[in-house]
C-alpha cells in the first residue's frame, strides 16, 4: 500500500469519527433522558464506538457498513421519543378525564408506575433476547408473535382501550376477529406517521389491489 493510499484509508476513518461525533451530540441532545428513555444513550453509543473501531485490514463494506449504522443512529434521534407514553396515557385518558373519578391523583400515579414498569420490561424482553442468541430477524419474529398472543388477549376486554399501540397488536391478528369501528382510523394514523405520505400512498394503493392469497415477496 503506497503513502497515499495510507494516508486516504486515515482521512476516510477521521471522516467516520467526526460523522460519529456528531451523531453523539445528537444523542445527547435527543431528550431521550427526559422522556424516560434515557437507557438509549449509553446503548446508542456503544454502537456508534463499536461502528468506527473498523479492523486494521477493513474494506470497502467494512467501511460502508460502519456508515451506514451511524446514519442509522443519526435518524433514530428524529423519531418522537414520547410514543410509549403517548399510548399508556392513551390506555388511562377515559379514566383520568372521567369527571366521576374519586381519586385522579390515584389515577395519575397509576400512569406514572405503568410507565416505569414499562421501561423495565422493556429492559428484560431485550435481555432475554441477548441471551437467547437469536438473530435480530428472528427476534422481531418472536417478538410479533408475542404480539399477537397479547392482541387476542386485548379482544377480550369489553372496552379495548383505544391508542396506536393497540391498533397496532389488532392489526397483528387474524381477520375472524371483530375490531372496534375506530380500528381502521387509529391503525391508518399510527402507521402513516411511521412510514410517511409517500409510502402511506404507496401502501394504499397496494392494499385496494389486495385480496388473500395473492401476495408473493415480489
Amino acid at each position: 500500500m503506497t503513502n497515499g493510499e495510507k494516508q486516504e484509508r486515515y482521512r476516510r476513518k477521521e471522516a467516520l469519527k467526526k460523522m460519529a461525533g456528531e451523531a453523539a451530540m445528537r444523542i445527547q441532545m435527543s431528550g431521550w433522558d427526559f422522556s424516560g428513555q434515557i437507557e438509549r444513550i449509553p446503548e446508542s453509543l456503544k454502537r456508534l464506538e463499536n461502528a468506527i473501531n473498523l479492523p486494521n485490514n477493513w474494506t470497502e463494506d467494512d467501511y460502508a457498513a460502519a456508515v451506514k449504522v451511524v446514519q442509522n443512529i443519526m435518524l433514530d434521534t428524529y423519531d418522537n421519543p414520547h410514543l410509549l407514553n403517548n399510548d399508556i396515557h392513551d390506555h388511562h385518558s377515559k379514566e383520568f378525564m372521567n369527571p366521576q373519578n374519586p381519586n385522579p391523583f390515584g389515577t395519575m400515579m397509576e400512569i406514572r408506575k405503568a410507565e416505569a414498569d414499562s421501561r423495565k420490561l422493556i429492559h428484560t424482553i431485550l435481555s432475554a433476547i441477548e441471551l437467547s442468541g437469536l438473530s435480530t430477524p428472528d427476534s422481531i419474529a418472536t417478538i410479533l408473535e408475542t404480539l399477537r398472543i397479547l392482541g387476542r388477549r386485548l379482544m377480550d376486554s369489553n372496552n379495548i382501550p383505544r391508542s396506536c399501540a393497540t391498533a397496532f397488536a389488532m392489526a397483528a391478528i387474524g381477520q375472524q376477529f371483530q375490531k372496534p369501528n375506530w380500528f381502521i382510523k387509529d391503525f391508518t394514523y399510527a402507521l402513516g406517521n411511521q412510514i410517511g405520505d409517500e409510502k402511506a400512498q404507496e401502501l394504499a394503493q397496494s392494499l385496494s389491489n389486495f385480496r388473500i392469497g395473492d401476495f408473493n415477496h415480489e
